[in-house]
């Protein structure tokens, strides 16, 4: 309840209204209800320059005549101007109840207070004060009710009418008249409040009596009975009193018959007789009487009937009509009997004349039929009149049917999923079937007789299904699998599991037998055949031969989800070589091997065993711990045992001759060929009889066709992140290249999704992750709930064996410290008034964008608006190249670099843009201070000779690289500052970044700086950075392990990304 409107609003204005309604007015206003009134409108006009507010109501009044009264109630500041009714009442007394109806009812609604709250608090506690007087220690008194209702008949010349009368005692022990009292009892009853002197012997006070529950009922049944008691004869007052009195078994009187119950059904008697082809239907109706004008109520013969609407219609009919008779024909018969004699046929005498023709029988019984047809259950609906027994769908006119009765048959039976098509009642859904079976049929058997055919009794609902999975290793090396289910054939399970996928609950078996698809050991088969990415040949066969790698994917799912999955000793045996892999054999000296750390020496076992057992696999060594060196060595291992063996190494084109200078630093020996150059050149070097081949992915799709008749030993791919995209052309050219064993080397196999991670596995072992459709439907992960947290874990356990990833902290005890600083810079005044106006024109056109295209057709071109709000975080002049108001984050940058400097620090800084890039060497230039760059259009060579020549410089220097150019495959340890002078959206992409200086050969502490402008689009890339790193620590780092990353964003995570807004 509104306690401001309702309490407060009422109560403030009591007193103006009271000059045009008296205390007797409102008592009596308030006991017309609300839907008695209608409003009528709202006109304003303006009266000595203040707004007057008219409302305009009419009030139904039964007290005088079922009249209408027009209401007027004026307001003016909140306050009663006049009020005005044409009722007699208020012309000569300037006051009427009709009045103070309109207010008690709608006071909420004219008025527009304003409150103190504590006004409001002390009416809320004061609404549910305590009487102390009344309250403590008192027993209420029960109210006592007499009620004497009586109905009169009286004959005027034209009709007959019944006159009503009521009368109605209340009291303790003397009772007193209710009608004489009745206004101001109601008063004080509805407001639970006051009291009111009846007599010397009794005071109604609510808090001092109460009522029992029918009599409190009866008290408000009265109260609208009294309201409409001027126009009783033949409305819906009389017959709502008389339904309450029957159904709280409150005795009345009709001309002196006291009347316990009202009668269901019509009174109406008829008789049925044939003269010659007609028939003739005499109505008998001489001692009914209606009570109630539409003849739902009628007297006769000292009882009260209630018809229902056909029967009331019946009867009105006859009766204004005054039929006696009708003569029916016999080619009327039919519609007769279908139609009238249906509603009438309670009270219908046949006389044998006409008996033949038509039988009035009683329903006797109802018999049940079942079956089973074309895997469905039918159902044959027999009635019993008598002796006669017809079929629910039968047409026989001469019985006359009770069709409610047979109706709520069939309405049962459709309950529980029956349907009626074409004079047959079928159940065809299954899962509604084993229903109706359990359960339905005993429901039924309460009521009906039932009856059922051999073939129905012979279904069985097999609730267990046993299953065996059975995978091993042959003598000939392949990995084998078969099972088998409990006298099920194997051909009709993938049927089976397209029902389990479809949610359904129950399967018909061939033979008839019903199979429940909730059952787990089916369910575990279903998802094993689902792991494993069987086809439906696979799963009809039961039996056949898969990949082998799929052993080490099948041992974590029988660890940890299958415990139907049996195997053979071979297969053990694998599984348990496959684990020790850091036992491996290496032929390598042990002087040769001196050369690598320890864990290096694990990471070539590790490689070297993952080609022996058949597989492929990822290192993901964290940036700087030598991928390169490993692969080298593995190299090294399998040109001792196949001295002919090829190796195809595909790196960015940026990496090229880095890997050049490894193998001519570690593998001296090793045959390496650069392919590189014309196209005819690279033709001609790839047939060169070298062991290995390197080139970069882009000639690597351009020569895709050199490559088509080759086949290698070993097939690296460095950066492996480069395939991330599973549709893109160069991730095509690089699967489909042959090789014997396949490794992807990457610092970051994940940084997006999971979808990345399976892109890779299906380079490394296509098909072990199962289709990326399947993949990316699974692993959609949106939250890190309990559900998204079990899947990782799941995933986690499946790539581990082939995944060998450490980091610099678990490894390398000697390397330094990497100690993170995020520096928050506001922007300039002149910055902020240009990025919030950008703000809002990128706000504007990104929901256009997002409204006419969509999420994923949208992202290319939403990337350009975001670009802009970054770059003016850096410096306008970057975009507005006519801008001059300065920046903060120029500013905070050159003071860095200079701080730096003066301790003597070499300092790498990473940026996206080309612009702010030459923006910063300006800056350089200024002040003097040495620098070197890298970006997209620096040739490979060049950038090993800046790279060089920065690390041997012994005094301070800056490199500036561009991100995306630089961000991997250099060596800078010589560098101890690392400068992030903009965010990236991709975090591993900034991490690869540091890392050229955070490695092994680094020997000072490395600080890594972000400068991040506070309060814009900077703030939701580093909260989305968060996201993806922690992704990336449940699959990859947290022992589980750029296409832009914009292309991934939701419009929710674009909609967050603006809605920082960088305002004073």
């Amino acid at each position: 309840m509104n306690l401001r409107k309702q309490i407060n609003s009422f109560k403030l204005h009591l007193d103006e209204v009271k000059k045009y309604a008296t205390e007797n007015d409102l008592i009596k206003g308030y006991n017309i209800p609300r839907f008695y009134i209608d409003e009528d409108g709202i006109t304003k006009q303006i009266v000595n320059k203040q707004e007057l507010i008219n409302y305009h109501f009419l009030v139904n009044d039964f007290n005088m005549g079922w009249n209408k009264y027009k209401i007027i109630i004026s307001i003016m500041n909140n306050s009663i101007y006049s009020c005005t009714c044409n009722c007699k009442l208020f012309k000569y007394n300037k006051s009427c109840y009709h009045i103070a109806a309109v207010y008690t009812n709608y006071a909420n609604n004219l008025f527009n207070d304003i409150y103190d709250d504590s006004i409001l608090y002390k009416d809320f506690i004061n609404r549910y004060k305590s009487d102390d007087n009344t309250d403590k220690n008192v027993i209420k008194k029960e109210v006592f009710v007499d009620t004497n209702f009586v109905l009169n008949r009286y004959d005027s010349s034209s009709e007959i009418h019944f006159d009503t009368e009521l009368k109605i005692s209340i009291g303790t022990k003397r009772m007193y008249s209710l009608l004489n009292h009745s206004n101001n009892f109601y008063h004080v009853y509805d407001r639970q409040e006051g009291e009111y002197k009846f007599g010397k012997e009794f005071t109604y006070n609510p808090k001092l009596h109460f009522f029992s529950k029918q009599n409190d009922r009866l008290i408000k049944e009265i109260k609208i009975f009294i309201l409409n008691s001027n126009n009783i004869g033949y409305n819906r007052a009389l017959e709502r009193f008389l339904e309450f009195l029957d159904t709280n078994h409150i005795k009345f009187k009709v001309n002196n018959h006291a009347i316990e119950s009202v009668l269901e059904g019509s009174p109406l008697n008829t008789l049925i007789s044939k003269e010659k082809d007609n028939y003739l239907i005499k109505f008998d109706y001489d001692n009914i009487y209606p009570i109630t004008s539409d003849f739902e109520y009628a007297y006769c013969n000292g009882n009260v009937y209630h018809l229902n609407k056909q029967e009331k219609s019946v009867l009105e009919d006859i009766y204004d009509n005054q039929l006696k008779e009708i003569k029916v024909s016999k080619n009327e018969l039919n519609v007769f009997s279908n139609g009238l004699l249906k509603i009438i046929k309670n009270n219908v005498i046949v006389d044998e004349s006409a008996s033949e023709e038509i039988k009035i029988n009683s329903l006797s019984e109802t018999e049940l039929y079942f079956d089973i047809a074309r895997d469905a259950i039918k159902a044959k609906v027999i009635f019993d009149y008598k002796n006669d027994k017809i079929n629910y769908f039968d047409e026989n006119n001469s019985i006359i049917r009770d069709i409610e009765k047979e109706n709520e048959v069939i309405a049962k039976l459709t309950s529980y999923g029956f349907n009626i098509n074409d004079n047959k009642i079928v159940l065809n859904d299954i899962d509604l079937e084993v229903e109706f079976i359990e359960n339905g049929l005993k429901e039924l058997a309460n009521d009906y007789k039932i009856f059922t055919t051999e073939k129905f009794n012979n279904i069985k609902i097999r609730k267990k299904t046993n299953v065996s999975s059975s995978f091993g290793i042959g003598s000939d090396n392949i990995f084998k699998y078969d099972f088998s289910l409990d006298n099920i054939n194997s051909d009709e399970l993938v049927n089976i599991f397209k029902n389990m996928k479809a949610k359904k609950k129950y399967f018909r078996l061939k033979n008839g037998d019903i199979l429940n698809l909730e059952d787990d050991n089916l369910k575990e088969l279903e998802d094993l055949t689902e792991e494993m990415n069987f086809t439906d040949e696979e799963i009809i066969n039961g039996r056949g031969t898969i990949q082998k790698y799929r052993a080490i994917y099948l041992d974590s799912l029988r660890q940890n989800k299958f415990k139907n999955v049996n195997t053979n000793n071979l297969f053990d045996d694998f599984i348990k070589n496959f684990y020790e892999f850091k036992d491996a054999k290496l032929s390598i000296s042990e002087d040769e091997l001196k050369v690598l750390r320890d864990y290096q020496v694990t990471g070539v076992k590790w490689l070297y065993n993952i080609h022996k057992t058949g597989f492929g696999g990822i290192l993901a060594d964290e940036m700087g711990l030598g991928k390169t060196i490993q692969t080298i060595y593995y190299i090294k291992q399998i040109l001792l045992e196949d001295k002919d063996a090829k190796f195809l190494i595909v790196v960015p084109t940026s990496l090229v001759y880095n890997w050049k200078h490894e193998f001519e630093m570690y593998g001296e020996n090793i045959p390496v060929s650069i392919v590189s150059g014309t196209k005819n050149l690279r033709k001609k070097l790839i047939e060169k009889n070298k062991n290995v081949f390197i080139t970069s992915y882009g000639q690597l799709r351009e020569d895709e066709d050199l490559y088509k008749d080759k086949s290698f030993h070993t097939m690296f791919i460095d950066e492996a992140q480069s395939i991330k995209n599973y549709v893109a052309g160069i991730t095509k050219v690089v699967k489909g290249i042959k090789a014997g064993t396949k490794f992807a080397l990457t610092g970051t196999p994940l940084e997006n999704s999971p979808l990345e991670l399976w892109s890779i596995f299906d380079y490394i072992m296509p098909g072990y992750l199962s289709t990326a459709e399947k993949f990316r439907a699974k692993y959609r992960i949106t939250d890190f709930d309990d559900n998204a947290n079990m899947l990782l874990d799941n995933l986690n356990k499946q790539i581990r064996p082939f995944i060998l990833r450490r980091k610099k902290m678990d490894v390398t005890k000697d390397l330094p410290e990497k100690m993170e600083n995020n520096i928050f810079v506001e922007l300039t005044d002149e910055q902020k008034k240009i990025y919030v106006a950008e703000l809002e024109k990128v706000k504007k056109e990104i929901d256009d964008i997002l409204k006419q295209g969509g999420e994923k057709k949208a992202a290319f071109l939403i990337l350009p608006l975001l670009t802009k709000l970054r770059q003016i975080c850096i410096d306008p002049k970057i975009v507005y190249p006519k801008y001059t108001g300065g920046s903060n984050k120029i500013d905070s940058l050159i003071y860095a670099i200079k701080e730096n400097i003066a301790n003597g620090n070499k300092i790498l800084i990473f940026t996206s843009f080309k612009e702010a890039m030459n923006d910063v060497i300006g800056h350089l230039e200024k002040e003097d201070i040495p620098y070197y760059t890298i970006s997209g259009e620096v040739a490979s060579k060049e950038r090993m000779r800046r790279v060089n020549e920065f690390n041997e410089r012994k005094d301070s220097a800056v490199f500036l690289i561009m991100l995306k150019a630089g961000g991997t495959g250099l060596n800078l340890a010589s560098a101890s500052t690392v400068i992030h002078l903009d965010l990236w959206w991709n975090p591993q992409a900034e991490n690869q970044a540091t890392d050229r200086a955070h490695r092994i050969g680094q020997t000072k502490t490395v600080e890594v700086i972000h400068i991040i402008a506070n309060g814009t689009i900077e703030e939701k890339i580093l909260e989305l950075q968060k996201k993806k790193l922690k992704l990336s620590e449940k699959l990859i780092d947290g022992e589980i392990r750029d296409k832009d990353i914009l292309s991934s964003l939701s419009e929710k995570d674009i909609r967050e990304l603006l809605s920082n807004e960088n305002k004073d």
